[in-house]
């Protein structure tokens, strides 16, 4: 007759385990809404500027989490501000300013989740 074997510990692992997923996310979270800032930064160093308006409503819409996937949402415009859109997409000396400070910032994301992982996963200090 076979004999059972028994684990001890188990739901202490899986209680870690979700801890660790939720401080995680949180970090991640956070990263992506500090990268999403410098983004900002950059798109309004890059968007023409005729009054001001235009600049001064480029903001981080908000983080949002789509089917696990963490999203910062950089916009341009608002009230009094409707042509954002034609400028970002036509303007001669400006156009593409939001996707230009994306592709600018975006390889400096990479770097930070993992030094998130180092720290959670391995212990590191960093």
């Amino acid at each position: 007759m076979a004999k059972g074997i028994e684990i001890r510990g188990v739901d202490q692992v899986v209680k870690n385990l979700n801890r660790l997923g939720e401080r995680v996310r949180e970090e991640t979270t956070a990263v992506v809404a500090e990268t999403a800032e410098r983004v900002v930064e950059r798109a309004k160093a890059l968007s023409p500027v005729h009054t001001g308006r235009l600049r001064s409503s480029i903001r981080v819409e908000g983080i949002v989490d789509k089917n696990g996937r963490i999203i910062a949402e950089v916009r341009a415009g608002g009230e009094g501000v409707d042509y954002a859109a034609e400028v970002h997409e036509e303007h001669p000396t400006g156009s593409k300013f939001i996707q230009k400070a994306v592709l600018a910032t975006a390889p400096e994301l990479p770097a930070a989740l993992k030094r998130i992982w180092l720290r959670e996963i391995e212990g590191k200090k960093l």
